[in-house]
């Protein structure tokens, strides 16, 4: 049998989730006018609502309908998809479809989860278009791909961009398949009329399935921002951080040499002081004598006292540089912290669960040289 389809999988690049479709899609299937003639009822009444939810149309809803679409419990949902697809354990799936050709099947898995409200309708929503592209004639699907390609163009999402640049890489024919599905699901202005016309045959709606998409997504993109802002904190502050030590170890040099002056000025002030007592010992003493050394010493003493000056300020400085660093290591806790709350957010959707998380600033940090 030829297995073909696709499968939905989030994963972690540069700190934010994509989700990715997967597998290969083959010929056009063949349907007869009397599969068109002949209504197909909805398996149950939890798929007909992901259809009504969807503002699917009837044509839509009968390929659904078909495609014996099914709301499964997660291992049984990895097990109806794993058979057709291999798929790692670790992935994350909302839902898959393959056909032989003749026959198909739909499988979304059950999310209960309030944070991703949305996503079981969007899911259903893009597998049944994979199922409607499938059932496209090659002139029809001519005809589409140089439009969707160039509304391709129009996305702005990171997340969506990288998995159809992804998908563009890799197969074209298995892009234009994907645009066909994401396009229709997510992208809320198409720029082209003839297209959304042409979604009209599967949406009354289409808007209606965009903000499904847009909600779905809304807790991951929330932290994806977050993520991205402290990540540009973390940035700005690690470089100041770096900056700020190479002047701090500076300036200790500088101490440095000032401690070492000073004990060469103090040597010379009790080397005069002894030479003076000795003459005033052997009667050889004078004012003048008594008038240098005290010159000397109230010199070494404004030394003295510029240096410790100067201590201080390095002092101050170095509390300012630890309090910097302290924001610093907060806003890194902060951005692990993110990264665990989505590993949580998705654990539960894994084929299995993923290893503990142990973020933290390492000794390869910059800071700890």
């Amino acid at each position: 049998m030829n297995v073909k389809g696709s499968i939905k999988n989030v994963f972690r690049a540069q700190n934010f989730w994509i989700i990715v479709l997967v597998g290969a899609i083959g010929g056009m299937a063949l349907h007869s006018q009397l599969d068109e003639w002949i209504g197909a009822a909805p398996p149950s009444a939890a798929i007909e609502r992901l259809a009504t939810a969807t503002t699917m149309t009837r044509k839509a809803q009968q390929i659904f309908y078909r495609q014996n679409p099914s709301i499964e419990p997660k291992q049984t949902f990895f097990q109806v998809c794993q058979t057709r697809v291999k798929v790692n354990d670790r992935a994350i799936m909302f839902g898959c479809y393959f056909t032989n050709g003749k026959t198909g099947k739909i499988a979304i898995q059950s999310v209960t989860d309030d944070r991703f409200q949305g996503v079981m309708e969007v899911t259903a929503a893009h597998e049944m278009l994979h199922a409607a592209y499938n059932r496209l004639s090659p002139s029809e699907r001519s005809k589409l791909t140089p439009q969707l390609k160039t509304v391709a163009l129009r996305v702005k999402n990171e997340r969506l961009s990288e998995v159809l640049k992804q998908y563009e890489q890799k197969d074209i024919a298995l892009y234009v398949n994907e645009l066909h599905s994401y396009l229709g699901t997510e992208l809320d202005d198409l720029g082209s009329a003839e297209l959304e016309q042409y979604y009209q045959r599967y949406f009354s709606d289409r808007q209606q399935v965009v903000a499904l998409a847009d909600r779905s997504q809304e807790s991951v993109r929330r932290l994806d921002e977050k993520a991205k802002q402290l990540k540009s904190e973390i940035e700005v502050l690690e470089a100041s951080l770096v900056q700020a030590k190479q002047i701090l170890k500076k300036r200790d040099r500088e101490l440095e040499s000032d401690q070492q002056n000073l004990d060469v000025l103090r040597s010379d002030l009790m080397r005069f002081k002894e030479q003076a007592e000795a003459a005033y010992q052997q009667g050889n003493g004078s004012p003048e004598l008594v008038f240098q050394f005290e010159q000397k010493k109230a010199d070494y003493n404004e030394k003295v006292k510029e240096f410790n000056d100067l201590v201080r300020q390095q002092q101050d400085k170095f509390a300012g540089f630890q309090k910097q660093f302290d924001r610093y290591k907060q806003t890194v806790n902060a951005y692990n912290e993110i990264a665990r709350e989505e590993k949580a957010l998705f654990n539960d959707l894994k084929a299995t669960p993923s290893p503990k998380i142990e973020a933290t600033v390492g000794d390869d940090s910059p800071l700890a040289k």
